[in-house]
């Protein structure tokens, strides 16, 4: 358990039985701690402290539900490739889980830009996540963010094991279909489009995996692939793969997911025949008589009766000139080598000359100039500076863009500049960290567009500027809610203005009691009850002045209550409605 000092805010103790060692990572809605158990064993083990992106009662509830059920669903995985669930509590509002500790580091750091993996180790690759995938398939579940991000190569025995469960989802496994429907949460390239628009299937994942092995076998990010007009990753141009391996990828990846492979095991049985096929010795030759050599091929002296003379074969015409070609070809090599030693020359001074001007830039605070160039030398054929170099200024440059729009509180625009830099960058992580802050602000903005002033469909256009993060996934529960409450209260509000154009008071003012929710939606009720207050007055106004009983009550033209018949107008005052 970690105590918490205020919301968001973690005192760094941990009691017993755990005890803090270092802090792993942190995020929008808390931090990650590696601890012991405190116990003698000493085990080592993660706690992750989930801080609600809102205080609300109803996200509150949300939240711990479905922070209940991702625990439950933690607790019921038991496979050697899964980090176990070791506890899970409330604490001070904050939620915790307690799982195993896994020593390694992530597949991201395995897939580098521009060095593809061979082919051997892709295949690994699918196997020990094929595995993975059919386990959890086969409980009911998706992970629905299948990452390299979430994958991490153990120490103790090199095997992949698969992490963050954050946004598992429970279905039914006799349709492959969501229980219920759900909202969008995945990451950008490794998310097919059933996925995107809140409906995944167990496929999905598979879909994801399959990307991920592209990335393997291509060296190139999901997100550099274009798609053809049907919709499928355009890849195979960009790699020397084997055709039985190359069309498993094509259906695991394919844009209609019903065209897609609909299981791991399915994956699993077409890629183990394929290697049986693949490694099934060729049938023995079935002669004696060895091959006939080429008429060509000089015969050379392995016994004495081999009658080959290495001087009779240079004196003679065919040597003499494989002699001369020999030489010309080592005086040839020395002129390639000059030449070559000039290219690097030059290539090293161009390479100094554009480093230097972006150098220029970043100093003169041209952030935005200074990438863009650097992006499109990395994207040029012809281009033979080292990625790396461009890299570094690539990640700089849109790191420093993005603070100074973040100083003038324009984060989405912040957030889109910083979202590009990539995972391999060595500026990801701080960019990561700064994304997470604005991605609140972002939210907040929105928040207040849409609670004090009711327009939600500019607070929806700022919640779709946050990147896939923590507070994306948090934003899309609290716009759920949103678009009910606006639904319900947009109703409410048009039936009592009606009510109140066609003189029915008292009906408009019930119907702006039942208005709930935001201030934006109190203030809505209020200003139809103003209204009502004032159709009643004026009803009360009329009937004083042209009823029967006018001249009993014309102190205050109101009807007396005790004596009024039929079809006479009570004065709302007279109500619990109406303060005195």
């Amino acid at each position: 358990m970690i105590l918490m000092s205020s919301p968001g805010a973690v005192n760094e103790i941990v009691p017993p039985p755990y005890q803090l060692v270092k802090k792993l990572g942190s995020g929008s809605f808390g931090h990650v701690y590696l601890v012991t158990t405190g116990q003698q064993s000493r085990q080592h083990c993660v706690i992750k402290q989930l801080h609600p992106v809102s205080n609300a009662p109803n996200f509150l509830k949300q939240a711990r539900r479905l922070f209940q059920k991702e625990a439950e669903v933690l607790k019921k995985l038991n496979h050697p490739q899964i980090p176990k669930l070791i506890d899970y509590f409330e604490y001070n509002g904050d939620f915790y889980l307690v799982e195993e500790y896994i020593e390694g580091h992530t597949l991201r750091q395995e897939l580098i830009p521009g060095l593809p993996w061979p082919e051997e180790k892709v295949v690994d690759l699918l196997q020990q996540c094929l595995g993975i995938l059919k386990y959890i398939h086969s409980l009911g579940v998706i992970h629905r963010d299948v990452k390299p991000d979430n994958f991490i190569r153990r120490r103790q025995d090199n095997k992949l094991v698969l992490i963050d469960f954050g946004a598992v989802k429970e279905f039914n496994i006799e349709q492959s279909r969501l229980i219920n429907p759900t909202v969008a949460l995945g990451t950008r390239g490794y998310m097919p489009t059933e996925q995107a628009r809140g409906k995944p299937y167990k496929n999905s994942d598979i879909y994801a995996l399959g990307v991920i092995a592209i990335e393997a076998l291509t060296g190139k990010n999901p997100l550099q692939l274009e798609e053809d007009e049907e919709g499928e990753l355009i890849w195979r141009p960009f790699v020397t793969v084997s055709p039985p391996l190359a069309d498993i990828l094509c259906k695991m990846v394919r844009y209609n997911c019903k065209q897609r492979y609909q299981s791991a095991e399915e994956v699993i049985v077409d890629l183990e025949a394929w290697l049986q096929r693949k490694s099934r010795p060729y049938p023995l030759q079935t002669t004696e008589t060895p091959p006939t050599p080429h008429p060509h091929t000089p015969t050379t002296p392995q016994s004495p009766n081999n009658p080959f003379s290495l001087d009779k074969w240079l004196q003679s015409p065919v040597g003499s000139t494989v002699a001369t070609a020999l030489i010309i070809s080592l005086i040839a090599t020395g002129g390639v080598y000059y030449l070559n030693q000039q290219e690097r020359t030059r290539l090293e001074a161009e390479r100094r000359e554009f480093l230097a001007s972006l150098e220029e830039k970043y100093n003169a605070n041209h952030y935005q100039t200074c990438f863009q160039q650097a992006e499109e030398k990395l994207h040029q054929k012809d281009n033979k500076i080292p990625p790396s170099d461009l890299s570094e200024y690539i990640g700089k440059c849109r790191l420093e863009e993005g603070k100074k729009l973040a100083q003038f509180a324009e984060y989405a625009k912040a957030l889109e500049i910083v979202s590009k830099i990539p995972p391999n960058n060595s500026y990801y992580q701080s960019a990561v960290s700064l994304s997470d802050q604005w991605s609140r602000r972002v939210f907040e903005k929105a928040e207040k567009l849409y609670t004090e002033e009711g327009k939600l469909e500019e607070a929806l256009k700022e919640i779709d500027s946050i990147p896939d993060n923590d507070v994306k996934k948090a934003s899309l529960i609290v716009v759920s809610q949103w678009q009910e409450e606006y639904k319900r209260n947009s109703y409410l509000v048009d039936q009592a203005e009606k009510d109140l154009e066609y003189g029915n008071c008292r009906e408009a003012m019930a119907t702006a009691a039942k208005i709930q929710g935001s201030n934006y939606w109190l203030l809505q009720g209020k200003k139809i009850v103003d209204k009502a207050h004032k159709c009643l007055e004026d009803k009360s106004k009329e009937t004083g002045n042209n009823g029967p009983n006018n001249g009993s009550n014309s102190s205050n033209n109101k009807p007396d209550k005790n004596n009024s018949k039929p079809g006479d107008v009570i004065d709302v005052c007279d109500t619990i409605l109406c303060p005195n």
